[in-house]
């Protein structure tokens, strides 16, 4: 009879998996290259890709805030002594202060560092006489001194 393998051994193999998985990812491997390397399935290896993933997203979670907590203090103390200069009219403390407040909004995410708004122009290029109408405006009756346009000919 076959002894079954003990639940902690089938996760301790499962986890170094995951972090073999991880490696070959890193190595620049495919996923249908690592399925064939562990004798698993593609959708095993995406499971596993994908916990592993999470799993350092987690563990380094708390350390990114501790590091961005550490910047915030730091720059907010090299803020504090150029701020009296920057306030007094001295032009590179005023300069300092600017790019410490700078980076203090990019760490906290203030800014964004995609624009919110694309604005898109295009230029027409015409080379013959055109014709437009103004539909509506907001003139209202005491602008006299614009005539209100007469209908044009059609053009032949």
């Amino acid at each position: 009879m076959a002894r079954k393998r003990s639940l902690t051994k089938i996760r301790a193999e499962a986890e170094l998996r995951r972090h073999r998985v991880l490696q070959m990812i890193l190595a620049g491997a495919t996923q249908a290259q690592i399925s064939a390397s562990e004798s698993v399935s593609r959708s095993t290896v995406t499971l596993d890709l994908s916990r592993v993933l999470s799993d350092m997203a987690r563990l380094h979670d708390g350390k990114a805030n501790e590091v961005r907590g550490l910047q915030m203090e730091r720059l907010n103390a090299l803020l504090m002594r150029q701020w009296p200069r920057a306030m007094q009219g001295d032009g590179p403390a005023t300069d300092r202060v600017l790019k410490i407040m700078d980076r203090i909004t990019q760490i906290q995410g203030i800014i964004p560092d995609k624009p919110l708004i694309s604005v898109t122009q295009q230029n027409l290029q015409v080379n013959q006489p055109f014709t437009f109408t103004i539909s509506e405006s907001n003139l209202d009756d005491g602008d006299k001194d614009i005539h209100k346009a007469s209908a044009l000919s059609q053009a032949t």
